[in-house]
Protein backbone atom coordinates (compact mmCIF):
# COMPACT_ATOMS: atom_id res chain seq x y z
CA UNK A 1 0.00 0.00 0.00
CA UNK A 2 0.91 3.42 -0.92
CA UNK A 3 -0.64 4.92 1.97
CA UNK A 4 -1.23 3.88 5.47
CA UNK A 5 -5.09 5.18 5.94
CA UNK A 6 -8.18 4.34 8.24
CA UNK A 7 -11.51 5.37 8.57
CA UNK A 8 -10.22 8.62 10.22
CA UNK A 9 -8.26 9.39 7.27
CA UNK A 10 -5.00 9.26 5.97
CA UNK A 11 -2.34 8.37 8.68
CA UNK A 12 0.85 8.04 6.74
CA UNK A 13 2.74 7.59 3.60
CA UNK A 14 5.16 4.73 2.34
CA UNK A 15 8.73 5.51 3.00
CA UNK A 16 10.20 3.57 -0.01
CA UNK A 17 8.95 0.67 -2.38
CA UNK A 18 12.44 -0.78 -1.03
CA UNK A 19 10.50 -1.58 2.34
CA UNK A 20 7.51 -1.96 4.37
CA UNK A 21 8.07 1.47 6.31
CA UNK A 22 6.10 4.09 6.33
CA UNK A 23 5.86 8.07 7.42
CA UNK A 24 3.51 9.14 9.65
CA UNK A 25 1.42 12.66 8.89
CA UNK A 26 1.82 14.70 11.71
CA UNK A 27 0.01 17.30 9.67
CA UNK A 28 -3.13 15.59 9.63
CA UNK A 29 -3.63 14.12 12.62
CA UNK A 30 -1.76 14.07 15.98
CA UNK A 31 0.05 11.07 16.96
CA UNK A 32 0.39 9.39 20.58
CA UNK A 33 1.78 5.50 21.59
CA UNK A 34 1.31 2.87 23.69
CA UNK A 35 3.80 0.53 24.96
CA UNK A 36 3.18 -2.90 23.94
CA UNK A 37 2.74 -3.95 27.58
CA UNK A 38 0.41 -1.17 28.26
CA UNK A 39 -2.39 -1.85 25.95
CA UNK A 40 -4.62 -4.00 28.34
CA UNK A 41 -4.74 -0.81 31.22
CA UNK A 42 -8.02 1.23 30.72
CA UNK A 43 -6.14 4.12 30.92
CA UNK A 44 -2.46 3.96 29.68
CA UNK A 45 0.07 6.40 29.58
CA UNK A 46 0.95 7.60 26.19
CA UNK A 47 3.59 8.39 24.41
CA UNK A 48 4.32 11.52 21.75
CA UNK A 49 5.85 10.97 18.71
CA UNK A 50 9.71 12.22 19.90
CA UNK A 51 9.86 9.55 22.87
CA UNK A 52 8.98 6.07 21.02
CA UNK A 53 12.03 4.10 19.86
CA UNK A 54 13.65 2.13 17.40
CA UNK A 55 13.05 -1.96 18.36
CA UNK A 56 9.51 -1.62 20.07
CA UNK A 57 5.93 -1.80 19.55
CA UNK A 58 3.49 0.42 20.01
CA UNK A 59 -0.45 0.75 19.97
CA UNK A 60 -1.41 4.22 17.96
CA UNK A 61 -3.78 6.50 18.80
CA UNK A 62 -4.84 9.24 16.94
CA UNK A 63 -6.61 12.66 17.36
CA UNK A 64 -7.81 13.79 14.19
CA UNK A 65 -8.36 17.86 12.94
CA UNK A 66 -12.10 17.22 12.55
CA UNK A 67 -13.92 16.89 15.69
CA UNK A 68 -11.06 16.44 17.92
CA UNK A 69 -11.93 12.72 18.24
CA UNK A 70 -9.49 10.83 20.42
CA UNK A 71 -9.19 7.24 19.43
CA UNK A 72 -7.04 4.18 20.26
CA UNK A 73 -6.38 2.42 16.53
CA UNK A 74 -6.07 -0.52 17.20
CA UNK A 75 -3.10 -0.96 14.97
CA UNK A 76 0.15 -2.79 16.74
CA UNK A 77 3.00 -0.71 14.41
CA UNK A 78 6.85 -1.16 15.22
CA UNK A 79 9.23 1.89 14.98
CA UNK A 80 12.01 0.11 12.85
CA UNK A 81 14.61 3.21 12.86
CA UNK A 82 14.77 6.72 12.52
CA UNK A 83 16.27 8.17 9.05
CA UNK A 84 19.06 9.46 8.88
CA UNK A 85 21.58 10.99 6.04
CA UNK A 86 22.98 7.65 5.78
CA UNK A 87 19.86 6.00 4.70
CA UNK A 88 20.08 4.84 0.91
CA UNK A 89 16.47 3.12 0.80
CA UNK A 90 14.38 6.74 1.54
CA UNK A 91 14.45 9.17 -1.31
CA UNK A 92 16.57 12.60 0.02
CA UNK A 93 16.95 15.87 -0.94
CA UNK A 94 19.78 16.33 -3.06
CA UNK A 95 21.69 19.32 -1.20
CA UNK A 96 22.44 18.44 2.86
CA UNK A 97 19.66 19.38 5.00
CA UNK A 98 18.73 18.81 8.63
CA UNK A 99 17.34 15.53 9.14
CA UNK A 100 14.90 15.62 12.01
CA UNK A 101 14.41 12.88 14.41
CA UNK A 102 12.17 11.43 12.03
CA UNK A 103 10.94 7.59 13.03
CA UNK A 104 9.57 5.19 10.86
CA UNK A 105 6.89 2.55 11.64
CA UNK A 106 5.61 -0.77 9.77
CA UNK A 107 1.72 -2.11 10.69
CA UNK A 108 2.76 -5.24 13.26
CA UNK A 109 -0.64 -6.72 14.05
CA UNK A 110 -4.21 -5.27 14.62
CA UNK A 111 -4.89 -5.43 18.88
CA UNK A 112 -8.34 -6.50 18.56
CA UNK A 113 -7.45 -9.28 16.34
CA UNK A 114 -7.60 -12.48 18.28
CA UNK A 115 -8.26 -15.99 18.34
CA UNK A 116 -10.98 -16.58 21.52
CA UNK A 117 -12.39 -19.56 22.15
CA UNK A 118 -12.86 -19.86 25.78
CA UNK A 119 -10.25 -17.09 26.51
CA UNK A 120 -7.56 -17.90 25.84
CA UNK A 121 -6.90 -14.13 23.78
CA UNK A 122 -4.25 -15.61 20.75
CA UNK A 123 -3.60 -12.87 18.97
CA UNK A 124 -1.50 -12.42 15.37
CA UNK A 125 2.21 -12.22 16.89
CA UNK A 126 1.37 -15.69 18.63
CA UNK A 127 0.54 -17.09 15.72
CA UNK A 128 3.61 -15.85 13.36
CA UNK A 129 5.81 -16.51 16.56
CA UNK A 130 4.65 -19.82 16.09
CA UNK A 131 5.35 -20.25 12.28
CA UNK A 132 8.58 -18.29 12.26
CA UNK A 133 9.95 -20.57 14.75
CA UNK A 134 8.67 -24.07 12.30
CA UNK A 135 10.32 -22.13 9.55
CA UNK A 136 13.14 -21.92 11.74
CA UNK A 137 13.31 -25.52 12.66
CA UNK A 138 12.71 -26.37 8.84
CA UNK A 139 15.59 -24.74 7.60
CA UNK A 140 17.99 -26.81 10.27
CA UNK A 141 16.77 -29.71 7.96
CA UNK A 142 18.05 -27.63 4.73
CA UNK A 143 14.51 -26.87 3.79
CA UNK A 144 14.55 -23.06 2.56
CA UNK A 145 11.21 -21.69 2.88
CA UNK A 146 9.68 -18.62 4.19
CA UNK A 147 6.01 -17.25 5.16
CA UNK A 148 4.35 -15.63 1.98
CA UNK A 149 1.50 -14.99 4.20
CA UNK A 150 -1.32 -16.69 6.53
CA UNK A 151 -4.69 -16.14 8.00
CA UNK A 152 -6.72 -18.13 10.81
CA UNK A 153 -9.91 -18.36 12.38
CA UNK A 154 -11.79 -20.28 15.42
CA UNK A 155 -13.56 -23.18 13.99
CA UNK A 156 -16.53 -22.84 16.47
CA UNK A 157 -19.03 -25.68 14.63
CA UNK A 158 -17.01 -28.81 16.43
CA UNK A 159 -16.53 -29.62 19.63
CA UNK A 160 -14.07 -29.26 21.00
CA UNK A 161 -13.28 -26.40 19.29
CA UNK A 162 -9.85 -25.51 17.07
CA UNK A 163 -7.87 -23.40 15.74
CA UNK A 164 -7.35 -23.54 11.53
CA UNK A 165 -4.57 -21.76 9.77
CA UNK A 166 -3.92 -21.28 6.43
CA UNK A 167 -0.77 -20.98 5.11
CA UNK A 168 1.32 -19.63 1.99
CA UNK A 169 5.42 -20.50 1.78
CA UNK A 170 7.97 -18.57 -0.08
CA UNK A 171 10.58 -20.79 -1.66
CA UNK A 172 14.07 -20.11 -2.39
CA UNK A 173 14.73 -19.71 -5.85
CA UNK A 174 18.10 -21.11 -5.25
CA UNK A 175 16.98 -24.00 -3.50
CA UNK A 176 14.03 -24.93 -4.57
CA UNK A 177 12.36 -28.24 -2.48
CA UNK A 178 11.62 -31.24 -3.36
CA UNK A 179 8.64 -34.04 -3.37
CA UNK A 180 10.08 -35.23 -0.09
CA UNK A 181 10.83 -31.89 1.62
CA UNK A 182 7.13 -30.92 0.31
CA UNK A 183 5.48 -34.34 2.09
CA UNK A 184 7.34 -33.93 4.86
CA UNK A 185 6.40 -30.25 5.92
CA UNK A 186 3.09 -31.07 5.22
CA UNK A 187 3.12 -33.85 7.15
CA UNK A 188 4.40 -32.12 10.25
CA UNK A 189 3.37 -28.84 10.10
CA UNK A 190 0.08 -29.03 12.43
CA UNK A 191 2.13 -30.44 14.88
CA UNK A 192 5.30 -28.54 14.80
CA UNK A 193 2.45 -25.19 14.93
CA UNK A 194 0.80 -26.45 17.52
CA UNK A 195 3.98 -27.11 19.91
CA UNK A 196 5.08 -23.82 19.02
CA UNK A 197 1.61 -22.16 19.72
CA UNK A 198 2.12 -24.03 22.72
CA UNK A 199 4.96 -21.80 23.84
CA UNK A 200 3.93 -18.58 22.67
CA UNK A 201 0.77 -18.32 24.54
CA UNK A 202 0.56 -20.32 27.94
CA UNK A 203 -3.48 -19.92 28.32
CA UNK A 204 -3.86 -21.96 24.91
CA UNK A 205 -1.76 -24.56 26.41
CA UNK A 206 -3.90 -24.64 29.73
CA UNK A 207 -6.70 -25.10 27.43
CA UNK A 208 -5.18 -27.68 25.49
CA UNK A 209 -3.64 -29.67 28.40
CA UNK A 210 -7.35 -29.47 29.88
CA UNK A 211 -9.15 -30.92 26.30
CA UNK A 212 -11.10 -27.68 26.15
CA UNK A 213 -9.42 -27.44 22.38
CA UNK A 214 -8.78 -29.80 19.85
CA UNK A 215 -4.89 -29.33 18.05
CA UNK A 216 -4.59 -26.84 15.31
CA UNK A 217 -4.87 -27.70 11.97
CA UNK A 218 -2.80 -26.07 9.14
CA UNK A 219 -3.38 -26.17 5.62
CA UNK A 220 -0.50 -25.44 3.15
CA UNK A 221 -2.55 -22.94 0.10
CA UNK A 222 -0.94 -22.89 -3.16
CA UNK A 223 1.58 -20.23 -4.28
CA UNK A 224 -0.57 -17.17 -4.78
CA UNK A 225 -3.40 -17.77 -3.31
CA UNK A 226 -3.09 -14.48 -1.00
CA UNK A 227 -2.24 -12.18 -3.93
CA UNK A 228 -5.35 -13.91 -5.90
CA UNK A 229 -7.67 -12.92 -2.92
CA UNK A 230 -6.38 -9.59 -2.96
CA UNK A 231 -7.15 -9.03 -6.62
CA UNK A 232 -10.59 -10.41 -6.21
CA UNK A 233 -11.43 -7.81 -2.94
CA UNK A 234 -9.71 -4.72 -5.76
CA UNK A 235 -12.12 -6.34 -7.90
CA UNK A 236 -15.28 -5.86 -5.65
CA UNK A 237 -14.41 -2.21 -5.40
CA UNK A 238 -12.93 -3.09 -1.90
CA UNK A 239 -10.61 0.41 -1.18
CA UNK A 240 -7.55 -1.21 -1.76
CA UNK A 241 -5.41 1.48 0.22
CA UNK A 242 -7.68 0.99 3.46
CA UNK A 243 -8.09 -3.01 2.96
CA UNK A 244 -5.50 -4.95 5.45
CA UNK A 245 -5.12 -8.42 5.13
CA UNK A 246 -6.74 -10.50 8.09
CA UNK A 247 -4.95 -12.60 9.28
CA UNK A 248 -6.78 -13.47 12.62
CA UNK A 249 -10.32 -13.81 11.60
CA UNK A 250 -12.20 -13.25 15.18
CA UNK A 251 -15.27 -14.51 16.62
CA UNK A 252 -16.50 -11.36 17.13
CA UNK A 253 -19.95 -12.90 15.54
CA UNK A 254 -22.17 -9.41 14.21
CA UNK A 255 -25.95 -9.46 14.48
CA UNK A 256 -28.72 -7.14 13.95
CA UNK A 257 -31.29 -5.42 16.77
CA UNK A 258 -33.94 -3.04 15.51
CA UNK A 259 -32.40 -3.14 11.79
CA UNK A 260 -28.89 -2.14 12.71
CA UNK A 261 -25.71 -3.84 12.44
CA UNK A 262 -23.51 -4.31 15.18
CA UNK A 263 -19.68 -6.29 14.84
CA UNK A 264 -20.03 -6.84 18.59
CA UNK A 265 -22.11 -6.59 21.88
CA UNK A 266 -19.21 -4.09 22.64
CA UNK A 267 -20.35 -1.67 20.25
CA UNK A 268 -24.35 -2.04 20.77
CA UNK A 269 -24.02 -2.18 24.60
CA UNK A 270 -21.68 1.45 24.25
CA UNK A 271 -23.94 3.05 22.07
CA UNK A 272 -27.29 2.14 23.93
CA UNK A 273 -25.78 4.62 26.82
CA UNK A 274 -26.29 7.63 24.18
CA UNK A 275 -29.37 6.26 21.62
CA UNK A 276 -32.16 8.40 23.25
CA UNK A 277 -30.82 11.78 24.30
CA UNK A 278 -27.50 11.67 21.62
CA UNK A 279 -28.49 9.55 18.61
CA UNK A 280 -25.52 10.94 16.38
CA UNK A 281 -22.64 10.56 19.20
CA UNK A 282 -24.80 7.02 19.60
CA UNK A 283 -24.35 6.04 15.69
CA UNK A 284 -20.39 6.79 15.63
CA UNK A 285 -20.34 4.70 18.33
CA UNK A 286 -21.83 1.84 16.31
CA UNK A 287 -20.10 2.32 13.53
CA UNK A 288 -16.40 1.97 15.14
CA UNK A 289 -13.82 0.22 13.40
CA UNK A 290 -12.92 -2.06 16.69
CA UNK A 291 -14.69 -2.65 19.93
CA UNK A 292 -12.33 -1.29 21.91
CA UNK A 293 -12.62 2.11 19.51
CA UNK A 294 -16.31 1.99 20.95
CA UNK A 295 -15.76 1.50 24.02
CA UNK A 296 -12.94 4.60 24.48
CA UNK A 297 -15.33 6.79 22.43
CA UNK A 298 -18.20 5.82 24.88
CA UNK A 299 -15.52 6.89 27.44
CA UNK A 300 -14.45 9.94 26.18
CA UNK A 301 -18.98 11.25 25.48
CA UNK A 302 -19.47 10.47 29.12
CA UNK A 303 -18.09 13.61 30.73
CA UNK A 304 -19.67 15.64 27.31
CA UNK A 305 -23.09 14.63 26.30
CA UNK A 306 -25.65 12.94 28.75
CA UNK A 307 -26.43 9.42 28.76
CA UNK A 308 -29.60 7.60 28.30
CA UNK A 309 -31.99 7.94 31.56
CA UNK A 310 -33.61 4.24 30.18
CA UNK A 311 -29.94 3.15 30.30
CA UNK A 312 -30.37 -0.42 32.09
CA UNK A 313 -26.99 -2.28 32.04
CA UNK A 314 -27.73 -5.91 32.34
CA UNK A 315 -30.84 -5.87 30.23
CA UNK A 316 -28.33 -3.83 27.30
CA UNK A 317 -26.35 -6.75 27.44
CA UNK A 318 -28.90 -9.74 27.96
CA UNK A 319 -30.36 -8.36 24.86
CA UNK A 320 -27.20 -7.84 22.87
CA UNK A 321 -25.82 -11.66 23.93
CA UNK A 322 -29.35 -13.06 23.13
CA UNK A 323 -29.01 -11.72 19.42
CA UNK A 324 -25.36 -12.30 18.82
CA UNK A 325 -25.89 -16.14 19.86
CA UNK A 326 -29.75 -16.77 18.54
CA UNK A 327 -28.26 -15.06 15.08
CA UNK A 328 -25.38 -16.76 14.86
CA UNK A 329 -25.67 -20.85 14.64
CA UNK A 330 -22.04 -22.01 15.30
CA UNK A 331 -22.25 -20.29 18.52
CA UNK A 332 -25.69 -21.15 19.78
CA UNK A 333 -23.96 -24.53 19.18
CA UNK A 334 -21.20 -24.03 21.15
CA UNK A 335 -23.09 -22.69 24.11
CA UNK A 336 -25.40 -25.56 24.04
CA UNK A 337 -22.69 -27.95 24.42
CA UNK A 338 -21.65 -26.24 27.64
CA UNK A 339 -25.07 -28.12 29.13
CA UNK A 340 -25.27 -27.57 32.49
CA UNK A 341 -21.77 -26.63 33.42
CA UNK A 342 -21.83 -23.40 35.34
CA UNK A 343 -20.00 -20.97 33.04
CA UNK A 344 -17.81 -17.85 34.54
CA UNK A 345 -15.97 -15.36 33.24
CA UNK A 346 -12.40 -15.08 32.95
CA UNK A 347 -10.44 -13.18 35.35
CA UNK A 348 -9.41 -9.61 33.96
CA UNK A 349 -8.84 -6.05 34.48
CA UNK A 350 -10.83 -4.42 37.04
CA UNK A 351 -14.29 -2.77 36.56
CA UNK A 352 -17.14 -1.97 38.34
CA UNK A 353 -19.64 -3.89 36.24
CA UNK A 354 -18.67 -6.98 34.85
CA UNK A 355 -15.08 -8.19 35.79
CA UNK A 356 -16.04 -8.67 39.97
CA UNK A 357 -16.78 -11.40 41.76
CA UNK A 358 -20.28 -11.59 41.03
CA UNK A 359 -20.10 -13.11 37.30
CA UNK A 360 -22.13 -11.21 35.81
CA UNK A 361 -21.79 -11.88 32.38
CA UNK A 362 -21.66 -15.78 33.28
CA UNK A 363 -24.80 -15.53 34.55
CA UNK A 364 -26.36 -13.74 31.60
CA UNK A 365 -24.85 -16.18 29.43
CA UNK A 366 -26.47 -19.10 31.39
CA UNK A 367 -29.79 -17.48 30.96
CA UNK A 368 -29.70 -17.45 27.45
CA UNK A 369 -28.51 -21.12 27.68
CA UNK A 370 -31.86 -21.76 29.49
CA UNK A 371 -33.53 -19.99 27.00
CA UNK A 372 -32.37 -21.88 24.26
Amino acid sequence: MAVYISSEGPLGAIASIHTDEYFLLPTLAFFEFIKEEDIQQAQPKTLLISEIEPGHRYELVCTTEAGLARYRMGDMINCTRFLCRADDLVPLPAEPVDIPRIPLISLAYRVGSLLDAFGEKTNEQHVMSALQAVVRQWKQYEISVDICDFTSYPKLDVFPAKYVIFLELIEDEERKIDAQQLQFIQNTLSSEVEQQLCKANEYYKDYRSDSKLDPIACILVRKGTFSTFMLSAAAKEVFDAKYKSQRIEDNDYSFIIDGKHYATVEHYYQSQKYVDECPEQAEAIRTAETALQAKDMSSQFKSIYPRSTSFDAEAVMLRGLRAKFTQNKQLMALLKATENKILREMPGKADSKWSNDQNMLGQLLMQIRDEL
